[in-house]
């Protein structure tokens, strides 16, 4: 069901696995890829909004918000603009290096009814176009100043939601810890075939303790295990 962890190493687009030491490098991959390459473009200040009042945690898990997966990258803008009532200008648009995928980014105040500054990935299939994930970062990757506490508190909350719902017992797995700071706090395979995957990444920073790096991920996943993405391995797609 998981990619074996070789293949995830470099593939912070893909369903992550985390069986050996090794995958935590993908871990960090994963968390800080996207949020750093953006950073260029990210305006100083996050845009204060009201989306609905819903959790990060949708209940169908088809995508995130209005964006559906499927959709193509004009839909997901159009389903962007009317969730956050964003200007098309705050919606940041790159095409990740080596996986060719294309990837639509906001900054955001908050993503109710979650408090804290954070951003949002759309990610785009390489071969399909389509919209194939969904990652949430909140945290250093978004902010300098991270509400530790809070982060632990949305992180404790998305798991709690998630448990509620028809998740498959194979593979699902909740608070697993990774290493010293790193907590796999969710992931699984809803029973209509969609993953989902929270983790929280709180290195103590040497004279300043845990809490100051802290940084938590949402992503939803349409297909897990079966990435859309160019494989240079192949030397083709």
């Amino acid at each position: 069901m998981f990619l074996p962890i070789p293949a995830v190493l470099n593939n912070p687009t893909s369903w992550l696995s985390f069986v050996l030491p090794r995958g935590i490098i993908g871990v960090l991959l994963s968390v800080f890829l996207f949020s750093c390459a953006s950073k260029p473009e990210t305006p100083e200040s996050p845009r204060s909004v009201s989306p609905p009042p819903q959790s990060a945690a949708t209940e169908n898990l088809q995508g995130f918000r209005s964006a559906r997966f499927g959709m193509t990258e004009p839909e997901v803008i159009a389903a962007i603009l009317l969730d956050f009532k964003l200007a098309r200008s705050d919606v940041y648009r790159q095409v990740h290096p080596s996986q060719k995928t294309v990837i639509l980014s906001v900054r955001l105040g908050s993503v109710a009814p979650h408090p804290g500054p954070a951003k949002v990935f759309y990610i785009f299939g390489y071969r399909s176009q389509k919209l194939m994930q969904v990652n949430v970062l909140w945290g250093k990757a978004v902010t300098d100043h991270p509400d530790g506490p809070g982060l632990v508190k949305i992180a404790n909350e998305l798991r709690k939601q998630f448990l509620k719902q028809p998740f498959k017992k194979e593979g699902l797995q909740v608070n697993r810890q990774i290493a010293e700071g790193i907590v796999l706090v969710f992931q699984g395979v809803h029973e209509n075939g969609r993953g989902v995957e929270v983790f929280l990444v709180n290195p103590e920073t040497p004279g300043k303790g845990p809490g100051k790096e802290i940084t938590l991920r949402l992503s939803y996943i349409a297909r897990p295990g079966i990435p859309d993405v160019f494989e240079t391995n192949r030397g083709k797609s």
